[in-house]
């Protein structure tokens, strides 16, 4: 991507407020590797890491916290036949992300579903049987709203964060790092249902076909001109992202797991 017109200057260089952006996220980074070097995140002497032999082995929780229909995709079956119930209104009453699934079921209906999910998708017999592989790592993406809950997400995911915790802390108790990936951000960061919300779906009259991710819209940079295939940047997500990764920094810097925050 690149900014819009007005946020640049003549011959492409980017604009001062794009530029400030550009510096908050480096200072954010390098702040994220002062935290980690201070925690032992980082190789030193005497570290394991550091040993040439030692590394990283693990695999993904992925679908837990951040719904991906190719994942899980019996949370979605529920789904179908969607248009022969509410016709063209069926778009509204579909979920394909974690966004839509909420929406779709409303909040009570959702987040009852959602903790049946959280509880048996990892379990201190998955953590155990993980352990058994010896794996020393894993990749666990997390979503923004549960971090800062905005809709419609305030209500639905509640009790999230608490089964973060859960996790972590049974990852910790068997000596096994996360890294803790923020997966997705308002108004999405790369358009894909990965992302908590899947962007540029066009449904047809009849609610019962859809075309999606014809061009990649990520909402979270600001508003997209299909024409130009530019943005014109949006510094309020970005700044109340930089809070939410400042939050998590805050929340979990003396966790035992965490290893890596991304």
């Amino acid at each position: 991507w690149r900014p819009a017109a007005e946020s640049r200057r003549p011959g492409g260089r980017p604009s001062r407020r794009t530029m400030a952006a550009i510096a908050r996220l480096l200072a954010l980074a390098c702040g994220a590797l002062a935290w980690a070097a201070a925690y032992d995140c980082i190789a030193v002497d005497n570290d394991p890491v550091a040993d040439s032999n030692f590394a990283w082995r693990g695999t993904n929780l992925g679908g837990w916290l951040v719904l991906e229909p190719w994942i899980t995709p019996f949370l979605f079956y529920q789904f179908l036949g969607a248009d022969e119930t509410y016709g063209a209104d069926a778009p509204n009453h579909v979920g394909m992300d974690t966004l839509t699934f909420c929406s779709a079921l409303g909040d009570e209906e959702a987040n009852r579903q959602l903790r049946n999910h959280w509880a048996t998708w990892v379990t201190d017999d998955d953590l155990d049987a993980l352990q058994a592989t010896g794996a020393n790592f894993i990749r666990l993406p997390v979503g923004d709203w549960m971090f800062q809950p905005y809709e419609p997400y305030a209500g639905c995911t509640d009790g999230a964060v608490d089964e973060l915790n859960r996790v972590l802390d049974g990852l910790a108790d068997r000596n096994i790092g996360v890294l803790l990936d923020i997966h997705g951000v308002r108004f999405s960061q790369n358009g894909f249902d990965n992302s908590g919300q899947a962007r540029d779906v066009t449904w047809d009259e009849d609610g019962a076909h859809f075309e999606h991710w014809g061009s990649q819209y990520a909402g979270w940079m600001g508003t997209f001109d299909a024409t130009t295939g530019t943005y014109d940047v949006n510094m309020t997500n970005i700044n109340a992202t930089l809070d939410m990764i400042r939050t998590v920094v805050d929340t979990y810097k003396d966790h035992p797991a965490v290893v890596a925050i991304e």
